[in-house]
């Protein structure tokens, strides 16, 4: 069976997770990251977001941002975060 990285290689690429915190962040970000992507996790917990991307074990590659992207702050953050 080929692994999902050589087949969806994301190496040198970002990915923005927003809603990172809800029941489909876990799996979204492992995804992204197992096949290479720089990953922002972004949701309105911080906790739970830091929670996410220390149990990914890849720190290097997952970074957080807490923000609310349904606002303009929130998305204007979100950006230079990015």
């Amino acid at each position: 069976m080929t692994s999902m990285k050589t087949q969806f290689d994301l190496s040198n690429k970002s990915a923005v997770l927003v809603g990172a915190g809800g029941p489909l962040g876990v799996p979204m970000a492992k995804a992204l990251a197992d096949c290479g992507a720089r990953v922002l996790l972004v949701g309105r917990n911080g906790e739970k977001l830091q929670a996410i991307a220390e149990s990914l074990n890849n720190k290097a590659r997952v970074q957080w941002h807490q923000a609310d992207a349904s606002t303009e702050e929130g998305a204007k953050t979100i950006a230079a975060a990015a």
